[in-house]
């Protein structure tokens, strides 16, 4: 996994240049297979300078491949009922369509729980988003 980190940096030098002592750090939070066997999806952690270029630059290069860079919110949903701050594995709820919404008495709840365009979502990716230091 070094290997990975190492090739970022040699590979990539415009995202790691201008930045200052400590502000190149990156850490690989963890990784999840693909659907091809031979590739996997690196979540990785990086200090506000390195996460600003990478975002905005949109691509990274590692070996003989360009990848995409996205970034990835902190909300939680379940998996279960689709309730936010909470995992499967600690559900208690039935199962709803947009159970968000309804729970706190939005007046329109025929949207999906997933949907961009939920109102209970965004305020609870707002509260996720604020807690993580972003610059």
């Amino acid at each position: 996994m070094r290997d990975v980190i190492k090739a970022l940096k040699n590979q990539n030098p415009t995202i790691f240049s201008d930045l200052g002592e400590g502000e190149e750090e990156i850490k690989i939070k963890y990784r999840r297979r693909a659907r091809n066997p031979l590739t996997s999806h690196y979540i990785l952690a990086t200090s506000p300078g390195v996460w600003r270029k990478a975002v905005e630059r949109g691509t990274l290069r590692i070996d003989l491949q360009q990848v995409r860079v996205e970034d990835q919110s902190p909300l939680i949903q379940c998996t279960r009922c689709l309730g936010f701050g909470h995992s499967k594995r600690f559900c208690r709820e039935e199962v709803d369509l947009c159970r968000n919404c309804k729970k706190a008495d939005v007046a329109q709840t025929e949207h999906n729980a997933f949907s961009q365009d939920c109102p209970t979502r965004k305020r609870w990716d707002e509260i996720a988003r604020s807690a993580v230091a972003y610059c």
